[in-house]
């Protein structure tokens, strides 16, 4: 075999040894769907998470996951891109408990370059935009990663046109976005170790438990106040002064001391200062 035959073989023999190792690696392995109607795979990709993620995120409660979940907030786009709606979950109740249940059952078996991929229509929009959202573990972090985001595919004309995206992802305290016109991502701090550790944070959630008890807070207030306890501000300290705060402001309330629109102004006061 001459040299130049001999080079050609060995330039066959290692792409067809790149091909093979790419289509062992990449693997979509559908699992069963939801009730709801989502579209659930897992997929085996040759790209791994940024940072390993931490073991404890792959043992989050289903009510953990929940709260998660809940967090992915958009706002949908009006007839210029400019013009966008009041932000509000993605999900529903409804998707959200049956992702939640999924992803407590297959996070501990997904390995480092492994994710879960949903496909859906957006509830919103109202013609059954697609949405297809990858879930995989980054660090402390779940990450959400949006190839379509109530897209319109319907409105590419030419070849190469990109269907638009008619939602953008809006950041909630301790989150990591992005919103490109192809991709849009969130990464949502799902350990309470980015911030105080685990005392603490058990510390703040029973606080705010013990709020949702006494009626200090409606279950609107509630999941806006859980978003805040997941990052690292704000501080346990700071979190037993605003609801020391609040019992005064509610004892007042109650003895007629203020009225309900001077009370309602100062715990949008206090809590707009917890939020900086």
């Amino acid at each position: 075999m001459t040299a130049a035959a001999w080079a050609r073989a060995a330039s066959a023999a290692l792409a067809a040894g790149l091909l093979l190792a790419s289509c062992s690696v990449y693997q979509v392995e559908d699992l069963p769907a939801l009730p709801g109607g989502a579209r659930v795979q897992r997929v085996t990709s040759v790209k791994a998470a940024q940072t390993p993620p931490d073991p404890r995120t792959a043992g989050l409660k289903q009510s953990d996951l929940e709260s998660s979940l809940r967090r992915i907030v958009v706002q949908y786009r009006g007839v210029t891109r400019w013009n966008l709606s009041e932000a509000r979950p993605l999900l529903s109740e409804r998707q959200i408990a049956e992702f939640a249940a999924l992803l407590a059952a297959e996070l501990p078996r997904l390995r480092e370059d492994q994710r879960l991929r949903f496909r859906f229509d957006d509830r919103e929009k109202g013609r059954g935009f697609p949405v297809d959202m990858d879930v995989y573990r980054d660090g402390g972090y779940l990450v959400y990663r949006f190839d379509a985001l109530a897209t319109d595919r319907a409105e590419t004309q030419m070849p190469g046109d990109v269907p638009r995206f008619n939602a953008v992802l809006v950041a909630q305290p301790g989150q990591d976005i992005a919103n490109t016109v192809t991709l849009a991502w969130v990464k949502d701090p799902v350990l309470a170790s980015i911030g105080e550790g685990a005392a603490a944070w058990q510390g703040k959630h029973a606080l705010l438990e013990a709020a949702g008890k006494d009626d200090l807070v409606d279950k609107r207030e509630m999941e806006r106040l859980e978003s805040l306890i997941q990052g690292a501000t704000p501080s346990l300290d700071a979190w037993k002064t605003y609801w020391e705060k609040r019992r005064t402001l509610k004892k007042a309330f109650d003895q007629n001391l203020i009225d309900r629109a001077a009370y309602q102004a100062q715990i949008d006061r206090l809590t707009g200062e917890l939020e900086r």
